[in-house]
């Protein structure tokens, strides 16, 4: 059994203000079209330059054209990143001098914000909407956990995730035996979902936000048509 998405329109009820002087790196790729919305979300998720778009922050914002449609060939994935940092290694002797090693470290709470970039004197809330579409057997956005996604202005097309196999990663925890013989038993937590067929327009596992005219249309999967929450919220 599929679930299908429909169409959605969320209106907010005022124009947003947004500071700049909290924003890291903007990409506006009506500015700068060598930079793609992949490499965009790429350089933010992995916080260093790609292609033409420079290292991300972690509190981010992509602009894009008004009325453009935005074709993708795979989904959009924020958050999942790594970035290589020293830390002083544990030593047992308090006078020799510190050794640091390099460490691989996930990057969290990130948080994206994408609108549309507004003409020469046009009031933000008198912008158009920009599309991004799902490539046929994808969705537009997979948002990993401790991260932000935000929209404004925006029009989300979804695609059909239904055949795409559900890949799961566990950890195994060893359970005490009650005599010396027994066989051990096992109890298993779930880690995180590397893939799944749920969410045609997005699969959600941090935080989605939708704004000023927001449009999510389409989208088939096993679970959630448009979008699936992974045990989180969308506001």
């Amino acid at each position: 059994m599929y679930q299908c998405g429909w169409k959605l329109l969320l209106l907010g009820a005022v124009a947003s203000v947004y500071s700049t002087s909290a924003l890291g790196t903007t990409y506006n790729l009506k500015d700068n079209p060598e930079c793609t919305l992949e490499e965009a979300v790429e350089a933010i998720t992995w916080q260093k330059a790609v292609g033409a778009c420079e290292a991300g922050t972690g509190n981010d914002r992509i602009l894009l054209v008004q009325n453009k449609t935005y074709e993708l060939t795979e989904q959009l994935v924020l958050g999942g990143g790594t970035k290589t940092v020293e830390e002083e290694a544990e030593s047992e002797d308090e006078d020799a001098e510190p050794e640091f090693v390099e460490v691989e470290k996930p990057i969290r709470n990130i948080t994206l914000r994408i609108e549309t970039a507004a003409e020469p004197g046009q009031r933000n809330e008198d912008r158009e909407t920009a599309t991004i579409k799902a490539a046929t057997n994808d969705r537009v956005f997979w948002v990993h956990g401790s991260n932000t996604l935000s929209l404004e202005h925006i029009r989300l097309e979804g695609g059909n995730v239904t055949k795409k196999p559900l890949v799961v990663e566990w950890t195994q925890h060893a359970q005490p035996t009650s005599s010396e013989g027994d066989k051990p038993t096992y109890t298993y937590s779930l880690n995180r979902f590397s893939q799944a067929p749920f969410g045609g327009v997005a699969f959600v596992e941090g935080t989605l936000t939708t704004r000023t005219h927001v449009e999510i249309e389409g989208g088939k999967a096993r679970k959630g048509g448009a979008i699936y929450l992974n045990g989180v919220e969308a506001n």
